[in-house]
């Protein structure tokens, strides 16, 4: 769908002309040069070398071991203890095996979202006594779980669950019972 460009003239306040010398079949939101063949090509590098990781803006998880491999599935966690200038925000990949159950937890700071790449996953969050639910999820959904609620991750289906788990904290906890 092309916006006209009277509605876009209406909704910015401006006149019809502005929009004359708009080229047609652009990408503005991708704006840009053709990224290099060697993407490293592309490094900050100042008068004392590559930029410290301190204040770096990218972080290579794909070439992070996991911080957890178990029979059930494995994590790999960034936080500020491995991404310093993300200050307030942590993450984890979580992989978990047909029928294992990512352990029951939860985080006393922040609330959690979980992003599902693969896989089909039942969620079951405690809130308190009587009040509990479940929640099945597959790849491309989200979930939420409220901060301080205790809760777990199970595999339902045959193939492995793979989630991304989001918290807002300094570092990625989960308390468990």
């Amino acid at each position: 769908m092309v916006l006209q460009k009277e509605i876009l003239s209406k909704n910015f306040k401006v006149p019809l002309s502005a929009w004359d010398n708009i080229p047609a079949g652009e990408l503005f939101i991708f704006p840009g040069t053709k990224a290099p063949t060697d993407i490293s090509k592309q490094n900050i590098v100042g008068s004392a070398g590559i930029v410290p990781v301190q204040e770096s803006y990218t972080y290579h998880l794909s070439k992070q071991a996991p911080t957890f491999n178990l029979e059930g599935g494995s994590i790999k966690i960034l936080d500020p203890t491995t991404f310093p200038i993300a200050a307030k925000f942590s993450a984890a990949i979580v992989t978990v095996k047909p029928g294992a159950v990512r352990e029951i937890h939860w985080h006393t700071t922040s609330d959690e979202w979980n992003f599902f790449i693969a896989g089909s996953a039942r969620i079951g969050i405690y809130a308190a006594e009587n009040n509990a639910r479940t929640f099945d999820y597959h790849a491309g959904d989200t979930g939420y779980i409220p901060k301080a609620m205790t809760h777990y991750v199970e595999n339902v289906g045959k193939d492995d669950v793979i989630f991304i788990e989001v918290l807002q904290a300094d570092h990625f906890s989960g308390e468990y019972p």
